[in-house]
């Protein structure tokens, strides 16, 4: 389990990666939304990295062990239709649209935040960049889901047919 304390919190201004969600020239989010994004400290961001996927060797596809990946998407292109595959992709993966998740990108040693999965799903495009690794995931590490250079979503779930040594989470995401 992860989680999260009000002190891991730091300021939208302060947040590496704001500019894509407040500056006009890229995407500047309604203040609605912005107040549903909950920017976390670089070492809140660090621990989450270091737990994550994403702090394990590059290759492709991912080492999501011992999750296994169950779903794909693809997200190259832009424009109504393909972002509207992506939005009903993300709304039918099992996770309730109120559902607390972490963003964690691959940048600095990890540059995290808390967002709910429902507006997550709506704005997603403004918060990953194809040149960007990031992955979402909740405070049970029970599933994942991975953006990378490849332009593919996966979404990857603990298996009730594995029998582990130690817990899944444990696995994927090390102390």
């Amino acid at each position: 389990m992860v989680h999260y304390e009000n002190s891991d919190l730091i300021p939208l201004k302060d947040f590496p990666i704001a500019w894509r969600i407040t500056d006009p020239r890229w995407s500047s989010q309604p203040d609605a939304i912005l107040d549903r994004i909950k920017p976390l400290s670089a070492a809140m961001g660090r621990e989450l990295y270091a737990r994550s996927p994403l702090s394990r060797p590059l290759k492709y596809p991912p080492d999501v062990s011992p999750l296994c990946i169950t779903g794909e998407q693809s997200l190259e292109g832009s424009g109504p239709p393909q972002d509207a595959d992506c939005y009903r992709w993300f709304r039918a993966l099992p996770i309730e649209p109120t559902r607390e998740v972490y963003l964690c990108w691959d940048m600095g040693g990890g540059v995290a935040a808390v967002i709910d999965w429902g507006t997550f799903t709506e704005i997603w495009d403004d918060l990953w960049y194809p040149f960007d690794r990031m992955c979402v995931f909740d405070d049970t590490l029970g599933w994942v889901v991975l953006f990378g250079a490849d332009e593919i979503a996966r979404f990857a779930e603990e298996s009730s047919e594995r029998v582990p040594t130690r817990t899944s989470a444990d696995a994927i995401f090390p102390r």
